[in-house]
């Protein structure tokens, strides 16, 4: 049977057959003959039979959804989420702090970490524990309940969500930043000046803009983040204490990823006139924004991102001396644009005395993050041994960069 995309062309064409047939008899300035009557009436008529097919796959697209909703509970689970649902993550490191191979769930769940590692082209450590990106959907762990010794109520575990690095912090969702996961070897991106157009005359050669192509390349460098556990923290069950450990392990991890994006932005953007890095020790101001945005072409979707700093003084700053309560940043926007500040922007002095951070405005969906596959897990149990502690490394590669210059501007070196 045809799909509604179908039908709908299907009527679409009719529909402009249709109107020939009258456009023709008014050009010619006369009445529809007798044979463009029936060709009309059979364009017609397919139309109404379209039409009546389109309804039917319509409510038959109604009843599916409402079917799917009322058997969501059935749903079958696949055996990825069955795997990372029984996946124990402190069972995996006090298997590896002891010598021991990994068994039953945690050893699946490594082998298909190493198997994406070899399919990504990547090196593979075997005393590692591999956590492949492909089972790092976000899932909700099934509710359970930690029974307890004296015979009291059960303490009810809040539905966690397991093993999770696809989901990026929220100021790079928010900001619209493209993401890459599961990349091959290093990838290029395209990058070249703002290629421009004209209308040219008859005959008359179209100008070339002259834009030389140059390549800015995403190459797989290491990310990553350790710290020492207790051997008894590790004999821990509880779902919310891995849960907890590992997001903050992830939580570290993204925070770097996120300060080399904000500082190979602020690194490639155009730097707005007049606040180069040699003057630009001086405390913003409304008209810093208005030079943001007038450095390059605006549109919807760009935003501002600087430093908590810089958000602190400009909800505090007046507009002008005339406008008293009219600040610079309101409810988190900045002359109708949104505004984010983080902790992610670097300190970059510039030379200057005072402490500086840059301000970025542009369009973030033309920074872009890519990720070669999933988390590796590194277990150390020698180095703080006689403290009975044990250390563990977090790691994966990432890289950043901007596949257009032109979509940012950049005040360098703002002091606060």
């Amino acid at each position: 049977m045809k799909k509604i995309i179908d039908l709908q062309e299907e009527r679409n064409l009719a529909f402009k057959n249709m109107e020939a047939i009258v456009k023709k008899a008014e050009t010619e300035n006369r009445a529809v003959n007798e044979a463009e009557q029936v060709e009309w009436a059979k364009f017609d008529k397919q139309i109404n039979d379209v039409d009546a097919q389109i309804k039917i796959l319509q409510r038959q697209e109604e009843l599916n959804i409402e079917f799917a909703a009322r058997n969501l509970k059935k749903a079958v689970v696949t055996p990825e989420e069955k795997l990372t649902r029984s996946f124990d993550l402190f069972a995996a490191i006090r298997a590896k702090a002891a010598g021991r191979q990994l068994e039953g769930a945690e050893l699946e769940v490594s082998q298909e970490g190493e198997k994406e590692l070899r399919e990504l082209g990547q090196a593979i450590d075997s005393r590692a524990i591999n956590i492949p990106l492909s089972l790092m959907q976000p899932q909700k762990r099934a509710a359970a309940e930690i029974g307890t010794a004296d015979g009291a109520p059960p303490i009810p575990v809040v539905p966690l969500e397991s093993l999770s690095i696809v989901t990026t912090p929220k100021i790079i969702q928010d900001l619209g930043v493209t993401y890459w996961p599961s990349l091959t070897g290093n990838v290029p991106i395209p990058r070249m000046g703002q290629l421009n157009a004209a209308f040219v005359s008859e005959k008359s050669a179209v100008n070339t803009s002259g834009a030389a192509l140059a390549k800015n390349t995403l190459t797989p460098r290491r990310v990553g983040a350790s710290d020492f556990f207790t051997k008894e923290l590790l004999n821990q069950t509880s779902p919310a204490i891995q849960s907890q450990i590992w997001a903050d392990f992830i939580n570290a991890i993204w925070r770097a990823v996120q300060k080399d994006l904000l500082t190979n932005v602020a690194a490639g953007a155009t730097v707005c006139t007049g606040r180069t890095i040699a003057t630009a020790a001086a405390i913003l101001a409304w008209a810093d924004a208005l030079l943001l945005e007038s450095t390059i072409e605006n549109y919807d979707g760009m935003c501002y991102v600087m430093s908590q700093g810089q958000k602190g003084l400009l909800k505090a700053k007046d507009k002008s001396s005339t406008s008293a309560a009219k600040f610079v940043w309101e409810d988190n926007m900045i002359n109708g644009y949104k505004a984010f500040a983080t902790a992610s922007m670097a300190t970059t002095n510039g030379g200057m005395t005072n402490t500086c951070f840059d301000v970025l405005f542009g369009d973030f969906k033309a920074a872009v993050v890519g990720s070669w596959g999933g988390i590796e897990l590194i277990v150390n149990p020698y180095t703080n041994d006689d403290k009975g502690e044990v250390k563990i490394t977090a790691s994966g590669l990432f890289d950043t960069d901007i596949a257009n210059a032109l979509s940012f501007s950049v005040i360098r070196n703002a002091t606060i």
